[in-house]
């Protein structure tokens, strides 16, 4: 099963995803430019999901 889950801080103008599959957190590492602590990647700007979801649909 994989599991992926992101989150927002609005006051901080950060998102987060949360992967415990390697393989996932590669692919996202290379789509979205960051990369992973552990199971957390803390992304420097606000993305909506559907924003991910775009880019990694095209």
């Amino acid at each position: 099963m994989i599991i992926v889950t992101s989150g927002i801080c609005l006051k901080d103008e950060k998102s987060y995803i949360f992967s415990k599959d390697t393989k996932i957190q590669k692919r996202l590492e290379k789509l979205l430019n960051s990369t992973f602590e552990g199971d957390i990647m803390e992304m420097q700007e606000v993305w909506l999901r559907k924003e991910i979801i775009a880019r990694a649909l095209k």
